[in-house]
Formats: C-alpha cells, structure tokens, sequence
C-alpha cells in the first residue's frame, strides 16, 4: 500500500489543464515528491452502488492496486449479483465472483475465422464475405453462398472479440472491407496478427494483439513484446474415444493480457501464466424433436462439443517494485480448472507485504433430469456421464487480508436454496432454476402439422412439449449472495427479488351450439313410407372476429333400410370456412354420412380451426330415406359447434434474473443501521421469453424440427433481460423511516432489430415446396435482438426529494440529461437455414446428392432449399450533449438552474468544449485541444509541431496539448504544453507556457533533463530556479530534492546522500527514506528535521515521531457505517 504521492510528468500536465482546481502557477511544479502520509482512508462499509438500469448492485471487494508511474493495476473480487444460472460454471474464486486483475480478449469465432485467408470467389470479391441477401436473386453465386453455409464452407456473421482490461471493455470486429470495428468507439488502436495454418499445423506464434490507449500506453495480449506465446487453445474433439484427435483445427479462445507499457516506455507490468490443460464436461443445454403431428421420429440433445482446454492460469504480476503472486490449486471436483488459493504481493527484496488468503468450499446441486440423447452425428454416446461432479460448484466462503495471526476477514452468506444439478432441465427460457420436476427441456408448443391432400396442403394445429420454462422467484435465489460479513462484525443484508413485466394474459370463454336429426318408419313395420327430419339453427356470434378455437364435431348412427342413393344425411353450414384450401370463407357443404350397400354405418367427423366469417350463422342436420324403403333403425345424425372467446387481463409476472429490492445495513450487535430500498416503476423488455421455437423441414413430406434453443444467435450484451426506466430509490433510517427518495428515470434502449422478425425468405419460389406457400418460404416468427451496451444505461433524469415537517416529498433539486448519437454506422449478418430431407437412417442434412464442389448443376431446381433473413445491427457512441441543473429552496420553489453544454469535435470524440451557463446569464467556456489541431494553432515551431505529429503516430491522440478559458466570449487564458522526443518513440513534456487574456504565451516552467528511464532530473521556473532530483530504489522513488541547484552539480552524490547537504550547503536541500510497497519511512527537511513515519501489520500508518522520537500522532482504526 503506496503512502506517498509519486505522479509523472504526464499528470502534471493534466493537472495544469484544468484536472485540479489549485492556482495554475503551484501546479505547474512536478508533484513528484512524497509529503507526510495521511491516515489510510477504511472508507464506509456497506456502500454499494446500485445500476438502477438492471437493478444489480455493484458488489466488489478490492483486494490490491498495482502502481507503477502512471501504471496502475487494481485487482479485486466482483460478484455479479443478477442470479446464478442452472448451467454456471464456477470460477477459480467461486460461484458469481470473478477475479479482477489484467484482462483478456475472448475470440467468439461465428462460423469460418474472419481473419483467416479465404477462398477467391466472385460474390466474396463483390460483396466481402457477408454478402447483402437485400435483394438476392436465384444465380448460381448466391445459391452457391448459402450451400456452402449449410456444409460450413460460407460465414454468416462477424466474429466478436471480446475485450476487458484496465477500465475499458467492449468488442471488435472485422468488417466487409477488412477494417477493424470497436463497436463502442474506443479510442483504441488495435492491432491484431490472427495465427495461420501451415502444412497441417497450426502456428500459434503468430496470433497477437496490440492494443494502444489514447495516452499511448500499449497492452499486449496472447504474446508479450518479446515474442513469447501465452495464447489459450482450445481443441474440438472427434469423440471421447478419440481424445487426441481434432476434427478442425484448434483455434485461439482467449488472449490474456500479457504486458503494459506505458507510453513514455518508462514503466512496464509483466503477466506470467501457468499451463492448465483439461477436458470440460459435454453439457446437455436443449433438445431437439422431430416429429410429424404426434408421432416422433427422433429427439436427440443440443450439447456442447467434446473439447481440451490449453488454460493459460494467471500466476504472477511483475512490477518495478516488486510482484503479485498468484497460488493456485488444480484438485476441483467440478471442473479441471483451477482454483485460486492466496495472493501474496512481495516486494524486490521477496519480502511478503500482503496476504489474501481465497477460504473455498462447495456448493451441492440436486434436482432436475438430465437425459443426453445420442446425435445423429453420432459423437454424443446415449451413456454419457460426466466427467466431474455436476452436483457440485465451488463456493467463496471467505477471504482473510494480512500478513499477522489475526487478518482482516470478510465471510459470505447465501441463499439456502440449492441450486439444480448442472445441465438439468430445471432452468426457465433465460437459463435460471425453476420450480419444474418433468421431463424435457420443451415446453408445450402450438404447432402446425402440414399434410398433402392431393394437391391440396392442409394445415392443421397440434400440440408438443411437456417441460416448463416459466420462472420461480424462490428458485431464481437459490445460491445467491445475500450477506457479507466485515472484520467488525458488522454485515449488510442483500434482499433480491425476481425482475418483474407485466404480461397480457388470455383466458377462455367456452360456447357452443348443437343440433339433432333422426329419421323413423311412420307405419310400424311395413316398408315404403318414408320419413325423417330436417333441422335448422341459426344462432349469432357477437365478437365473431374473436372466435377462436373453432370446432365442428359431426355424428352419424348406424342405419338400416333405405336407398343408399342419394344419402340424404348430412349437416351442413352458413358463415363457417375451413382454413383447407383457400383463404376465403369455404363453407361446409352437406357433409354426409358414409354407406356400405344398404347400409349407412356410423361415423364421427371433426373439424379444427374453423373460420367464423361473420356473426349470423346457420347450422342444418337432416336425415331421412328414399326410395320404397324408409330409414331404419331410428337412425340420427348431430352437430355440434363449439368456439371460444378470449378474454385478456393483466398480470406481473417474473422473468429471468434478480434486480436488488433492499440493502440494509447492521452493527456488530445486530442492530439495524441504514435500508435502501428500490421501487422499480417502468421497464423496458430487452429479452422476452419467445424465443425460435419452430422451423419446418421435409422433402415430400413435411416434418416439424422444435428445439428449445433459438434457431439463430439472439446477439444479446446485456446483463439482464430486462432494463428499468424509471426507479425510486429510499434512504431509510435505524426505525426504517424514510429520510428522502432520488427518482431516476434512463433512456429506453432501442432494440435493433425488427422485433419480431420477419418472416424467412427464399431466393427462389420455393421450387418444389411453394405449395406451402408462406409456411415454408416464411418461417416462423423468431426473435434476433441485438443490444449493445454502447446504447444501453443513458440517465435522462434525476429528481431529489426531502420530506417536510407534513412528511410530505419536496423536490430538492434535478438534473436532466440530453444526449447526442455520435458516429453510428450499421452492419448486417445473414440467417440461413436449409432443408433437412428425412432419411430412413435419420434426418441428414445435405444427403440430396449434391456436393459442395459444383452443386449447382445437380440442385438448380431446388430455390426453396434454403430460407433466408438478415440481422442488422448498429455501432457508435452516445455522448452526453446538455445537463440542466436545478436547485429548489426548501418549499421546492425559486429554482437556481445551471446548464453545461458538452461538444466532441474530434476524430474520436474527446470533450472538446464545455459552457456553463447560471442563472444570472453569466457564461463560461472551456476548449481543449488534442495533437489532431496542431495545424489549427499558432505560435509552434516546426519541430514542435513535428513532435505533436509524431503523438498522433504513436496514438497519444488524447493527451491535450491547449486549454482555454473564456468568460462571457472574454478570453481570460491559455495555457500550452510543449513536447520532446528525448528518445526514439519516447516523448514527454518539454516545457508550459501561459498567457492571460489575449496577451502572448510565456514559459512558466521547462522540464530541463531526464534520465533514461523518464523520470524528471532537472526542471527550472520562469524566475531562474533550478530543481534538481536524485533518483533511488532502481529508479523508483525520489530519494532528494535539491532546489537552487543544477543535476550536474549533484548527480556525484547520488549513492551518498549523507555528503550531499555538505557539498551543496547553499542549496535547499529534502531528503527521502522508504519502505517500497508501505510507504515513506522518512522525511528530512532543509533544516535537518526529520519526522519518521511507522505502519502496522496492514500497512496502515500508525504513528508520526520527530528526531527525538516523540509521538506526534497516533492512529486507531475503526469502521464507519454509511450513516
């Protein structure tokens, strides 16, 4: 832990561009030098941030901060408090938690590898290698393109590579034209070397990224800038059986970030890794069915693929002044990963300063049915058994800081509920347990059977699917952190609850009509005579364009007797259409019983889905004989029409995820100190439970294929499936009464994407399947979001309330927020699905006899093959454009506003431009300048521009170069900071110049000498006084300050300070002592005074003694709520 103050040059010069309120002429002067360490700040415990927008807490613990010049590393422990999902995995530190410290980028290779060489065809030289299906037409380039989709050979989408490092996050990707795109904008510049397959072997050397950060500073991931490979590999595995071969190549799943170097290449932090090579389980996550109607052809798993894991494991950080260490343990029962067990932090002398000791347990799973049905491909065995313990998951139990016999512990509590094994189908549609004990992952599904009818298609409804996917809040908690207790003994209590919508839900009225005929002999037994009856009911159906569920059940009783020609039983209808055939109202016409010989035999028709064409209607039933012979047998006949009409309510119902509902804090004593409480007023649905339920196959019959997974990637990057809009917020004391309310209201995020999305469709006319009209070459309906968190989270307004002596809420003040789109640009992916043809050996897709070679001449007459949508999505920058700020007096009247307009004119919009405006109309504007308007300023020389040029080379794009201040459109001051390149690449701050007003600038301070590693030797002020500084620790700390004197009179005595007062005695001069990675451990001022400065077991100061040794302050920790 760092007690003294060390900033670069770097900082000071932001500090002299307006990061610091201080006089400019004070903070010109390099603030370099230790000063007496304050007391460490504990902060409040049970502080917790909620992002009101998900409802999630920000729950994290730091552990340490790497600080290496203007290099920091923070590490700590996060845990994501949105839920634990039925399929988690754990991390090496426990179920939710992730270990912060580095980063990586995460490959998420779609399909074919963007970066790899492609074949050179005609549609990928015109269109890059996604083509646009706008407008596709039946030719032989796009047919082509969508063949080679199905046999894997054509990409449909851009691969997403998933950065998170040093406080940026977000993802790139590769372009049609080649380009890389960040989709958030970072102003990053990204360099990335994809591996190449060479003679059958993959090498893996070449695959690196560079990454460089507005301020210059370069990260290296998957290979440091030595050349060294630190690349996580995954390979997919034949079968079990064959656990060394691969059926493609092994690709690169992960770069973890190897190296820091700042940008004045001064300072550099090192991350070595440890090999970890296992075989995760094959997890069952859905199914699929194939079925006609109700018959089953076949059900088999959608599992992930037999796989070996190359894990790089993070085991230290290297730092000038010294390393983390990272102990880890490979013995988990439920995973071949590993397990991290203690952090020491060591100095360079491998002294321990601190201890973080990782205290785990287990987690036990139960419930839930987990059946693996064999794939058609035959890689998934029917006996499959895990390889670890699904019923287990590692679980944080504590964490214990210092390096004494009695540390700082932190213990965690959670949920009791456990948790469903693994990979069960114990889970509703967004992944969380639920309260379901069936079997399946399917729930039940409305679907069409499609049958031929000569050539007629009839479509008739069917059910499938016995599973349950709906949520269960008590479920959705099970294993969930609830309660961290601190070292004091205090705790603070997490109350979640499950996200909520409000649902339109449909009820049933039930109706129905019947009608009755019978015919009889009218003379005893004596034949001829005949008789019978006619029957007719007209009846109305009020709301009949609601009607569903209509039905027409016929019945017809065995008959004797009687001319079997004509038959003259029927039931017949008016105002009915049957959905066989036309669109149209098709009325039933006489439907009649059936006859064999003399005889009328009895029969039963049914009649699904009907049409109610409009709300007078008519049914008829008539039986009666002809001929010499009269009905027999008392023969009848009966109708029976039965519809429903549905009626919608509302109703709140849960869906995926917890959002936090209180957070209360208590003492030792268990007594309650402070409750946050959350209302969550509107939302916006991101992530809907509907999902691609349904696609039709067949060759010439027509199959159903149901999956419980979505048919296309959703695209989501979201943490939650839902968003909240406007949100209350309570603070409420010890007796849980109110002390005021914050009312925060976000922009919606709008999905981008036709939600839902349109119906598939074919680059022909559906070839030999247009009988099917819209239901094949449409599709289904099926969900594509695509959210990015670049668009999501804006705050549009926040309203502050008190209560009043009435109790009553006063608006105390608001903020609202205007926001501005900046650099959008949109992209697309394509969504091909093919027809899988049922074979007596399975359903087998591309078993038609066509290959992938030439297919064309073989398939040209088969346009319906393929289906065919395209997802569009969106990136660019949302950057705040206006805050109004407004404060009420006491009764919530006479508002003081205060406005800010922000600009961002520059290339990757940096704040150019601030005005605030009060009140009383007065005006004040803030520009700054980046390296990007060199040429737009005057008064450089050329090599001075040259330099700022040479920034912009090095991507140090966003280290202002020009601040001004204006004051009602008055200049009142300028100040700029010119540059030097001391070394190749290496430029830093040469000298700062100041002008007021309109007059011209002058130079207030000029940075005289460096030495080879950056660090400031000799700067002097614009009076003539020179300051010279003494580098010690390997160049690490400032060990003296010499002011009135130049570096060449000094730097002799740079390994003997104790002469140096003696051999400079009209010099002032400051001498420094440390303890590296604890503190200052002396300061001696220019008159010899020394105060000398003692830390405790946690590297907390403890006490400040003079040169005598008197106490001069003493320090007692204790703990502060958030009261």
């Amino acid at each position: 832990m760092n007690k003294y103050i060390i900033t670069t040059l770097l900082s000071c010069f932001f500090i002299v561009f307006g990061f610091c309120q201080e006089d400019i002429e004070k903070a010109m002067i390099p603030n370099i030098y230790p000063v007496s360490p304050n007391a460490a700040s504990l902060g409040k415990y049970g502080t917790y941030p909620v992002n009101k927008n998900n409802g999630i807490p920000n729950i994290s613990i730091p552990l340490y901060t790497i600080k290496q010049g203007d290099l920091e590393v923070p590490i700590s422990l996060s845990y994501h408090a949105s839920g634990i999902k039925v399929n988690e995995i754990a991390s090496s530190v426990g179920l939710g938690w992730t270990l912060n410290a580095g980063g990586a980028i995460v490959h998420n290779i779609k399909g074919i590898e963007d970066f790899k060489e492609r074949n050179d065809n005609s549609l990928y030289k015109e269109q890059g290698r996604l083509p646009n299906l706008e407008n596709a037409t039946f030719n032989q380039l796009y047919f082509q393109y969508m063949y080679g989709v199905s046999l894997g050979y054509s990409d449909t989408g851009f691969d997403e590579h998933i950065y998170n490092f040093n406080g940026y996050s977000g993802k790139f990707f590769l372009d049609n034209e080649e380009e890389i795109v960040i989709t958030n904008r970072d102003p990053l510049k990204i360099e990335y070397s994809p591996y190449k397959k060479l003679n059958n072997s993959v090498d893996f050397q070449k695959s690196s990224t560079k990454i460089t950060d507005s301020k210059g500073n370069q990260y290296y991931f998957g290979i440091t800038s030595r050349g060294e490979n630190i690349n996580e590999i995954t390979d997919i595995l034949n079968d079990e059986s064959k656990l060394n071969q691969n059926t493609k190549d092994p690709f690169v799943s992960s770069s973890p970030l190897t190296e820091i170097i700042s940008s004045d290449r001064k300072d550099t932090i090192r991350f070595t890794y440890n090999d970890n090579e296992y075989q995760p389980d094959v997890d069952n996550i859905g199914e699929i069915y194939y079925s006609r109607g109700d018959v089953e052809y076949l059900k088999e798993s959608i599992t992930t693929p037999y796989s070996k894991i190359k894990e790089k494991v993070l085991s230290e950080i290297h730092f000038g002044k010294g390393k983390v260490k990272f102990i880890n343990e490979f013995d988990r029962l439920d995973s071949g990963s590993s397990k991290l067990k203690e952090i020491q932090v060591l100095n360079n002398s491998n002294k321990i300063i601190e201890r973080i000791k990782i205290n785990t347990n287990y987690f036990d799973r139960e419930g839930g049915v987990n059946s693996i049905f064999p794939r058609q491909d035959k890689t998934i065995p029917h006996n499959y058994t895990s390889r670890y313990d699904n019923k287990k998951s590692l679980k944080l139990e504590s964490i214990e800081i210092g390096i004494n016999a009695q540390p700082k512990k932190y213990q965690f509590e959670y949920n009791s509920k456990k948790l469903p094994i693994r990979t069960t189908n114990k889970q509703d549609y967004w992944g969380y347990a639920n309260d379901y004990s069936g079997k399946g992952f399917l729930d039940k599904q409305e679907l069409l059977l499609a049958t031929w009818e000569g050539l007629a298609v009839i479509k008739q409804k069917f059910y499938k699917g016995e599973g349950s996917r709906e949520s269960n809040e008590d479920f959705m908690k099970a294993a969930v952190l609830e309660k961290i207790i601190y070292p004091t003994g205090g705790y603070t209590f997490f109350d979640f609850e499950a996200n909520k919508y409000e649902s339109v839900l449909t009820d049933y009225q039930k109706f129905s009509k019947s009608i009755y005929a019978y015919g009889f002999y009218t003379n005893g037994d004596s034949p001829g005579i005949n008789a019978g009856r006619r029957v007719e009911e007209s009846f109305e159906i009020p709301n009949y364009e609601k009607a569903v569920n209509v039905k027409l059940d016929i019945g017809f009783s065995n008959a004797i007797n009687g001319n079997p020609s004509p038959a003259n039983s029927y039931i017949s209808t008016e105002g009915f259409g049957t959905i066989i055939g036309t669109e149209g109202c098709n009325n039933i016409k006489q439907v009649r019983g059936p006859h064999e010989g003399d005889r009328w035999p009895s029969r039963n028709y049914i009649f699904n889905n009907l049409k109610v064409c409009q709300s007078n209607l008519k049914l008829v039933a008539q039986e009666y004989g002809v001929g010499s012979d009269g009905a027999g047998g008392n023969p009848f006949v009966s109708g029976r029409v039965s519809w429903e009409i549905p009626i919608e309510r509302k109703e709140i119902l849960s869906m995926g995820g917890l959002r936090i509902k209180t957070i209360k804090n208590y003492d030792y004593n268990n007594r309650l100190l402070t409750t946050k409480r959350f209302n969550y007023l509107k939302y916006n649905v991101l992530f809907p439970k509907k999902q691609s339920y349904l696609l039709y196959v067949g060759h010439q019959e027509y199959y159903n294929k149901i999956s419980t997974t979505p048919l296309v990637p959703l695209g989501l990057d979201v943490s939650a499936p839902i968003e909240y809009i406007e949100i209350e917020e309570f603070d409420l004391d010890r007796s849980n009464n109110s002390k005021g309310k914050l009312v925060s209201y976000y922009v919606p995020t709008q999905l981008d994407t036709n939600y839902p999305q349109d119906h598939f469709k074919s680059i022909g006319n559906c070839g030999f399947y247009h009988h099917l009209g819209d239901f094949y070459c449409g599709g289904p309906d099926w969900i594509d979001h695509k959210v990015f968190n670049w668009d999501k989270g804006h705050l549009k307004r926040e309203e502050q309330y008190k209560l009043n002596k009435s109790k009553q809420y006063i608006l105390s003040s608001k903020i609202d927020n205007e926001y501005i789109e900046l650099n959008l640009k949109k992209y697309h992916s394509n969504n091909i699905l093919t027809v899988m043809p049922l074979h007596s050996s399975g359903i087998t897709p591309g078993a038609d006899g066509c290959g992938h070679e030439n297919p064309w001449g073989t398939c040209s007459q088969k346009q319906g093959r393929h289906v065919y949508s395209m997802s569009h999505f969106t990136v660019g920058k949302i950057a705040l454009s206006k805050t109004k700020e407004t404060l009420y007096d006491d009764n919530g009247e006479n508002p003081i506003i205060t406005e800010k307009e922000y600009k961002y004119d520059h290339p990757n919009h940096f704040l150019t431009e601030t005005k605030i405006k009060t009140s009383d109309d007065k005006e004040k504007v803030e520009k700054i300048f980046y390296p990007d308007k060199v040429d737009q300023l005057s008064g450089y020389t050329l090599e001075e521009k040259n330099t700022i040029k040479k920034m912009i080379l090095l991507h140090q794009i966003g280290i202002p170069i020009q601040k001004e201040q204006y004051k009602d459109l008055i200049k009142l001051s300028q100040t700029r900071t010119l540059f030097k390149e001391i070394k190749e690449n290496v430029i830093l701050p040469k000298a700062i110049q100041q002008a007021k007003g309109l007059g011209t600038l002058e130079t207030k301070l000029t940075y005289d000498k460096y030495d080879t590693k950056g660090n400031v030797l000799q700067y002097h002020t614009e009076d003539g006084l020179y300051t010279s500084i003494i580098w010690g620790y390997n160049g690490q700390y400032p060990v003296a300050k010499v002011e009135g004197a130049i570096y060449d009179e000094i730097s002799s005595y740079a390994n003997n300070i104790g002469s140096l007062r003696a051999g400079v005695p009209k010099a002032m001069v400051t001498t420094y002592t440390y303890e590296p990675l604890v503190g200052v451990t002396s300061i001696t001022d220019p008159n010899g005074q020394v105060q000398r400065f003692e830390y405790d077991e946690f590297n907390r100061l403890k006490r400040i003694k003079d040169h005598t040794g008197k106490v001069l302050k003493a320090y007692d920790y204790q703990y502060k709520t958030q009261e």
